[in-house]
């Protein structure tokens, strides 16, 4: 798709700063450099997100032009606030301050808001990878009435597809 520029599209790389491996890193930046220099310009568009490190500085030198856009972290206030919107305040108490990292974007706060709600204290999660799944598993497929029972079937069929994607 990406080289037969048929329409376009937007590549976007996310969490790109977890990439700690210094190899991985020069491939994935080797990568775009191979993606970028197929015309691409004139039709695509390409978003690479990640918290500033050593990644997104190897990226201001690659032959890619790039602009950089700087999202600000949410504070406590704002975080409370955004709770209090979502009707959501009764996370205050098992907000501590590993958690509080965690959720600093409003769209992992939204999803931990909205998938928290029927579950204990000792399940509270602990990564956007744990609050995504809560997300998944108790707001978007509660109410499923699907052919196929999605904790028995659906859940694993989307482990495995979701395994096999990381991994190729």
């Amino acid at each position: 798709l990406w080289r037969e520029q048929r329409r376009p599209l937007c590549l976007l790389l996310d969490n790109v700063d977890e990439i700690l491996d210094q190899r991985l890193r020069n491939q994935l930046i080797g990568a775009l450099d191979g993606l970028w220099k197929t015309n691409a310009p004139l039709s695509h568009s390409l978003v690479v997100a990640g918290r500033p490190g050593p990644l997104q500085d190897a990226i201001q030198t690659s032959t890619i032009k790039f602009y950089r856009l700087v999202l600000m972290s949410l504070d406590d206030r704002e975080m409370d606030s955004l709770l209090q919107r979502y009707g959501a305040l009764d996370l205050l108490p098992v907000l501590d301050a590993h958690l509080r990292e965690v959720v600093q974007s409003p769209d992992l706060l939204s999803a931990l808001a909205q998938s928290i709600h029927d579950i204990s204290r000792a399940e509270v999660p602990r990564n956007a990878g744990q609050i995504y799944r809560l997300l998944v598993d108790y707001q978007l497929f509660r109410n499923d009435n699907g052919a196929y029972d999605y904790w028995r079937v659906k859940r694993l069929v989307l482990a495995e597809l979701a395994f096999t994607m990381l991994t190729q």
